[in-house]
């Protein structure tokens, strides 16, 4: 469901003007994702270590 947002802001963050709010953009989307994902299989993990 969110692949879609994903997408267009990735587009919108792509054609943007300033070569600094990409890359910052860029950046906090990445490390946000890779705090989700971890997060998502710690979690996973843990359930069903239980």
């Amino acid at each position: 469901m969110s692949i879609v947002v994903t997408t267009a802001e990735a587009l919108a963050i792509y054609h943007h003007p300033d070569a600094g709010v990409r890359t910052f953009a860029w950046t906090t989307k990445f490390i946000y994702f890779l705090f989700i994902q971890s997060d998502f299989w710690a979690i996973i993990t843990f359930y069903y270590a239980h």
